[in-house]
């Protein structure tokens, strides 16, 4: 499994090129929305939500999970 990111400002299409990547090389798509659901609908969308799902904590940890897991595929 490779891991590939898409990195750029707000509003600039991100998500559409990671839909059409992943149906291009057969991938899964995780986007940044998705970490935050996991949250609101306990804590709604605050300051709180989104410190738990912060790049530094949560996702840190999902992107750490993914890569081991690559790792041992190879």
């Amino acid at each position: 499994m490779e891991l590939i990111f898409i990195v750029g400002p707000q509003a600039v299409e991100k998500m559409t090129i990671g839909k059409a990547l992943e149906k291009k090389i057969d991938a899964k798509l995780l986007f940044n929305h998705e970490t935050l659901d996991i949250f609101a609908p306990f804590l709604g969308y605050t300051k709180e939500t989104f410190r738990h799902s912060d790049i530094q904590t949560f996702r840190h940890s999902d992107i750490q999970t993914f890569w081991l897991d690559a790792q041992r595929a190879v």
